[in-house]
């Protein structure tokens, strides 16, 4: 008898498991794409503050960037996720100067803030 009950506690735990990671796997997969679009923008944005761009720019780039983030948010706790990636990435690079230097980042940021209009 108790080996039953084993048998069936561990094939319940197996199942719920399995569901679980399963639906881990559907939110990372939704929650990624957002993730990585507001990790992406935000190293724009971040390198365009340290540069001391425009401010009316950069704060132009960061609305359409953020409006483009919740768009790829496939629901509520995608869109707040993505803005703390958003924010958290910012923030760092807006600490160090772009790669590049800023003279050269001044034309992908010029590019960037085009191709985000669209």
């Amino acid at each position: 008898m108790k080996t039953i009950k084993k048998l069936l506690l561990g094939t319940i735990l197996a199942a719920t498991a399995s569901s679980m990671a399963l639906s881990a796997q559907d939110l990372t997969a939704d929650v990624s794409k957002a993730s990585k679009l507001a990790k992406d923008y935000a190293h724009i944005a971040g390198s365009a503050l340290f540069c001391r761009f425009e401010q009316d720019a950069v704060e132009e780039f960061i609305v359409r960037a953020q409006t483009k983030i919740n768009q790829a948010a496939k629901d509520r706790e995608g869109k707040i996720i993505a803005k703390m990636d958003f924010t958290n990435s910012m923030i760092v690079a807006s600490t160090r100067e772009p790669k590049e230097g800023c003279d050269k980042f001044k034309e992908t940021f010029r590019l960037m803030s085009r191709a985000i209009e669209k």
